[in-house]
C-alpha cells in the first residue's frame, strides 16, 4: 500500500470510528471533534518516539518520491 492508499484507509478508518461514537454514545459532535483537535494539538507539541524516521520507510513501494517529505 502506498502512501496516499494509507491515508485513505486511515481517513475511512477515522470516519468509521467518529460515526461508531456517535452511535453508541451520547456525545455530539462538536466534542468529538474538540477531542480529535485536542489530540492533533498534543501530538504536534509533543510527537511520540516510536514514529519511524521517515512516514515511508517501512514501505515496499517507497521510490524516495514522497511530497510530503521536507527535503
Amino acid at each position: 500500500m502506498d502512501q496516499f492508499e494509507q491515508a485513505d484507509a486511515f481517513r475511512y478508518d477515522l470516519a468509521a470510528l467518529l460515526k461508531r461514537y456517535l452511535r453508541e454514545f451520547d456525545l455530539p459532535l462538536e466534542t468529538l471533534i474538540g477531542v480529535m483537535e485536542t489530540t492533533k494539538v498534543e501530538m504536534v507539541e509533543d510527537p511520540p518516539n516510536d514514529l519511524p524516521e521517515s512516514p515511508c520507510e517501512w514501505d515496499d513501494d517507497y521510490d524516495n518520491d514522497n511530497p510530503f517529505q521536507t527535503p
